[in-house]
């Protein structure tokens, strides 16, 4: 790692590994690297996974959100096209705003995914 800014990335495929599964484009930080295998902290699991560096792409936090071609869900923490993410509102300039959470993750939230017993209990 060259840089500071060198330590967050996302995985490129779903990966199954120490019990854990971490989805396609999860994002985690490099904890460590040792002998080529980087040692990356997931945030949604809270655990250090082994990996080689094959398996993930680093990426640039500051890069992501409504102004660029990616950016991450805050609820599944994954790097998705910016187009996963509905239209919230306008902002300054008439420039669009995206919900933070994407597309599938609204549909948990907004309740789409659940039975009519469970929307009852809401």
């Amino acid at each position: 790692m060259s840089k500071n800014e060198d330590k967050f990335v996302y995985v490129k495929k779903d990966i199954y590994a120490e019990g854990l599964v971490v989805l396609k484009n999860e994002i985690g930080i490099v904890d460590s690297i040792i002998e080529n295998n980087y040692y990356i902290q997931f945030i949604t699991t809270d655990k250090i996974i082994k990996l080689s560096q094959n398996e993930f792409d680093f990426f640039h936090p500051q890069e992501t959100g409504d102004a660029f071609p990616k950016k991450v869900c805050n609820v599944c923490n994954r790097l998705l096209s910016t187009e996963e993410f509905s239209k919230n509102q306008n902002g300054k300039n008439n420039r669009s705003v995206r919900r933070p959470s994407c597309n599938q993750c609204r549909k948990v939230i907004d309740g789409v995914n659940l039975s009519s017993k469970n929307k009852k209990k809401w």
